[in-house]
């Protein structure tokens, strides 16, 4: 364990046991089998932000973070007009996605701090068709994996924690 590691465990405490923690959290007969914190890849900007006061920039700022929203989701997310992927929120929040047997579930929190996760949404397993590792990182190591489901849609995550032991938990689940 580095400095790093053992100021931010001083700091935040012990890490939480997911398995246990998220275990408790899962519907009754359903099984955990792994978890990571993950992003959106393709975040949808709400425009604010910026900080002049003249009103042209102010627009400015907003036509052009809309276009990059849109330029983020055309290649991080794929399928048609209510398809699953496009029904996802992409508001940035970081996430805790676990994969268990009945599926693929977003919750918000981390269980740091005695804060429960809630869950945001949950994806039955037979919507899910694979969960892979595109290859991509960012900031040097954090994963993208792509989802795709059953629908055609597709939707990308940047994986942060634990992102081999999830990918390969789904990799065993959907039998990829």
């Amino acid at each position: 364990m580095g400095f790093l590691d053992k100021y931010v465990q001083m700091v935040s405490g012990p890490a939480p046991d997911m398995p246990v923690l998220m275990g408790g959290l899962l519907a009754e007969g359903d099984t955990f089998l792994s978890w990571t914190t993950a992003t959106p890849e393709a975040v949808e900007s709400d425009g604010s932000g910026g900080v002049s006061s003249d009103p042209f920039n102010r627009l400015l700022n907003m036509a052009v973070k809309a276009a990059v929203s849109a330029h983020s989701a055309s290649k991080h997310i794929g399928g048609a007009e209510g398809s699953i992927a496009r029904t996802l929120p992409r508001d940035g929040e970081q996430l805790t996605l676990v994969v268990s047997q009945a599926g693929l579930s977003a919750w918000r929190g981390n269980g740091y701090h005695g804060n429960v996760p809630e869950p945001l949404y949950r994806i039955a397993g037979e919507h899910v068709a694979t969960v892979t590792d595109t290859g991509q990182r960012r900031q040097g190591k954090a994963a993208v994996c792509r989802v795709d489901f059953v629908d055609g849609s597709f939707f990308d995550y940047c994986l942060y924690i634990n992102q081999d032991e999830f990918l390969e938990a789904c990799r065993k689940r959907w039998g990829i």
